[in-house]
């Protein structure tokens, strides 16, 4: 049984930094640097300010990286996460 499309992309990606920053400011910008660097996949913690504004500029400046967000725990949060381009999105618990 072949991966889904999604499934591949992660096991092409390998490594999936977190990012938790003190702005989303920084997290782009930590985002930045690890692409530079090689590594592509990039998740975006709800800890961090403003996560969805972070997930959106990632999205627009980094296409070649897939961008997802952790630390989802509300539907409303994953919505947010979802219409910034979030790929993925990590959950420490659902209700």
């Amino acid at each position: 049984m072949s991966a889904s499309p999604f499934v591949a992309e992660l096991r092409q990606v390998g490594v999936v930094a977190v990012i938790r920053a003190a702005s989303s400011e920084a997290a782009v910008e930590l985002a930045q640097a690890l692409v530079a660097g090689g590594v592509t996949g990039i998740e975006i913690t709800y800890s961090t300010p403003d996560c969805a504004r972070a997930i959106a500029r990632c999205r627009a400046l980094l296409p070649a990286a897939c961008v997802g967000v952790g630390t989802v725990l509300t539907l409303d949060q994953l919505a947010a996460a979802v219409d910034a381009g979030a790929r993925f999105a990590v959950s420490p618990h659902t209700d």
